[in-house]
């Protein structure tokens, strides 16, 4: 009976589905790996950087991303009248 329930529940979303729509977010975490781990390999073997400081700026890079990512949405996401929140966009000419 909750079988039911969900195939007609059009807000449901199959696993299948969610694994097909965050497949592209699977693959960019999987470069974005690969390239932190290379850097952090080249930065300490090659440039000779401590190991804790680079870890210290990844850290800190994430948590500034964070907050800019915020920022990014809140600034793009749609008003009621259809136009973008944003701070800084130019003055409509009506």
């Amino acid at each position: 009976m909750a079988r039911k329930e969900r195939l007609r529940d059009p807000d449901h979303l199959s696993f299948g589905r969610l694994l097909a729509f965050k497949s592209s977010d699977i693959s960019a975490a999987w470069i974005n790996v690969i390239m932190l781990n290379f850097l952090s390999i080249y930065a300490s073997d090659t440039l000779g950087i401590n190991v804790a400081t680079i870890g210290t700026l990844l850290l800190a890079s994430k948590i500034v991303d964070a907050f800019t990512d915020i920022f990014a949405g809140w600034s793009t996401t749609p008003t009621p009248s259809g136009e973008p929140d944003a701070p800084m966009s130019p003055p409509s000419s009506a």
